[in-house]
């Protein structure tokens, strides 16, 4: 079954040690303290998937608090570690994009630079 929509929580959550999140006009914004460091639309399941990958593999988030803060089954989000590991960012491209935009912040950009370096 195909993952139709992101469940994110309404209020400022924490996720991980670091990490917090928060559903803001159909945004889904990831802060780190008060900076925000990324966001993108909660129907874009691709760029979704990719960051949630991201930030597991970097060690911020483990797979049991993706998966209670999200409401996912935790062999789903193994499995999307899993596709990551073996062909990268390319496996979340090939689905057909809905046509909503996200923002890259500096800071965002500075921690995949980060994230890049630590694979």
């Amino acid at each position: 079954m195909k993952l139709q929509k992101i469940n994110a929580p309404l209020e400022k959550t924490q996720l991980g040690k670091f990490l917090h999140i928060k559903l803001m006009d159909d945004e889904i914004i990831y802060y780190i303290e008060k900076d925000i460091i990324f966001l993108h639309h909660i129907s874009d399941i691709n760029v979704f998937k990719q960051f949630i990958c991201q930030i597991h593999l970097a060690g911020l988030v483990k797979q049991a608090d993706l998966s209670k803060s999200f409401g996912i089954n935790a062999n789903t989000i193994k499995r999307w570690i899993k596709k990551y590991k073996e062909s990268s960012i390319k496996i979340f491209l090939n689905d057909k994009r809905r046509g909503h935009s996200h923002k890259l912040t500096p800071l965002y950009l500075q921690v995949c630079s980060i994230l890049n370096k630590t694979r």
